[in-house]
């Protein structure tokens, strides 16, 4: 084992260099004609709102993401970040729906004019960043990303009601198809401001081992996506929506899952319209496209390769995950997606 006064060099350099960025930040603030106060008002606006311990319940209607619905109900402690200017949120929610754990961290940015939201969570890879702006008295954050050639928009509007409750829906939006709810949210103040680092009340959930009953990696673990392309696009979401309750009139749905190896580990098969003239299945002819989840893509691909499988040579790599594409004999074009999560 290496001795520990090795690495003091480098934490002394590590330590310096952060020093370093806070000064030159005051300095470049110094600098200005007019430096802000800060906190900004902005932030101080939504810390007399947020800041605090709060109980709510989550209600989620039916819908392909939560076929039975259900409440779930969960804690969330808010608490100012240095200085006060940002907010750091710790939410942790459970019930018949699943179990959540993530932190919510708010800041303003004076140069866009909006708010920040950086969304972190125990069931996604990666930081999700929304823009928030007041619409009245409702706090509207926005987000948007695409998937599988298709654009999904999600918009969060939160209110502050009298005797310290809150009222906070989340609604998304397929291709530009009318939005439909989520959540709701329905949130009440339970104690004022906590001291930094007290997460009272809020068990933290562990990350469990992936379980597996198959050694090789680069391996099939389900459908990620049934696309097909209509000349009749619009009357075919209609059909299926009206018969089959696909959509709901939008061109897309999402079809909830978990791998029998892996039960504790939520998947996700995208089901969509495109229209008849797309070329995301090019050059395959076929009316039709597969997405299929894989653990590892880069070992399934080397796989592939050495049995001569035909390997589109386009990459893509997108925060959500990463795409390549293989043909079968018939020339079929098959889309393969390693999701960003650890848990999958």
């Amino acid at each position: 084992m290496a001795n520990s006064t090795q690495y003091k060099p480098v934490a002394a350099v590590l330590l310096l260099a952060v020093v370093f960025t806070i000064l030159l930040v005051k300095s470049s603030v110094a600098q200005e004609s007019k430096p802000p106060a800060l906190p900004l008002p902005e932030m101080q606006k939504l810390s007399k709102l947020y800041v605090g311990r709060w109980e709510y319940t989550e209600i989620y209607p039916k819908s392909a993401m939560a076929p039975n619905g259900g409440t779930n109900t969960g804690i969330y402690v808010s608490e100012l970040g240095p200085g006060g200017n940002s907010i750091f949120n710790h939410f942790h929610s459970k019930g018949p729906v699943g179990e959540f754990d993530g932190v919510l961290v708010i800041t303003f940015d004076p140069k866009e004019k909006a708010y920040k939201a950086y969304v972190l969570g125990d069931s996604f890879p990666t930081a999700i960043v929304e823009n928030g702006q007041w619409e009245d008295d409702v706090l509207v954050f926005r987000f948007e990303l695409s998937m599988g050639g298709s654009k999904i928009a999600l918009r969060n509007a939160t209110k502050w009601l009298s005797g310290g409750k809150i009222s906070s829906d989340e609604f998304s939006s397929v291709n530009g198809a009318p939005e439909s709810l989520l959540v709701h949210v329905d949130a009440v103040k339970k104690s004022n401001p906590v001291t930094v680092g007290d997460k009272a009340g809020i068990a933290p959930v562990q990350s469990q081992e992936r379980k597996t009953t198959m050694s090789q990696q680069g391996r099939i673990l389900g459908i990620g996506g049934i696309f097909f392309k209509s000349a009749n696009q619009k009357e075919m979401k209609e059909w299926y929506a009206k018969h089959l309750g696909l959509g709901d009139g939008g061109h897309e749905a999402m079809l909830p899952w978990r791998e029998k190896d892996n039960p504790e580990s939520e998947q996700m098969t995208v089901w969509s319209i495109f229209p008849g003239n797309t070329k995301y299945f090019e050059p395959s002819s076929a009316s039709f496209m597969l997405n299929y989840i894989v653990d590892d893509l880069d070992a399934l691909l080397d796989r592939l390769a050495k049995e001569d499988v035909r390997i589109d040579p386009k990459r893509q790599d997108e925060s959500y995950g990463r795409f390549a594409w293989i043909y079968d004999p018939d020339g079929n074009k098959i889309e393969l997606w390693q999701p960003l999560n650890p848990d999958k």
